[in-house]
């Protein structure tokens, strides 16, 4: 798709403390691809991740067919450093996926 670029970025925090600040969606159980949906201003993820990236690795580990809790789990142990490959630039899929919220019991304030 023209004018979208894949590009590997890197979070890091202080402290395990420290949420990363960011919201992913998606997942296998809810038929869509993963895509943050929230970033938090001064978070790790502040100007780093970008509201619409669609994640297609975290640390070095293809998501795609995984399911919500999965992605989740490895960013919980990621410790104090997590890298994502994102497809930046992808304004069509993002705005659908901002109008259908996957309704996940787990929280994205990640710890």
């Amino acid at each position: 798709m023209e004018g979208t670029q894949a590009i590997k970025v890197t979070l890091q925090r202080d402290s395990l403390h420290t949420p990363w600040g960011f919201r992913l969606q998606g997942g296998a159980d809810f038929c869509m691809p993963f895509a943050i949906n929230k970033i938090t201003a001064g978070s790790p993820a502040d100007g780093v991740l970008h509201r619409g990236d669609v994640i297609h690795e975290i640390d070095n580990r293809p998501i795609s067919g995984m399911q919500h809790a999965e992605a989740l789990a490895i960013v919980q142990r990621a410790g104090g450093q997590v890298s994502f490959l994102v497809q930046r630039g992808l304004t069509p899929l993002a705005s659908i996926m901002y109008q259908q919220r996957p309704t996940s019991a787990m929280p994205w304030s990640l710890t």
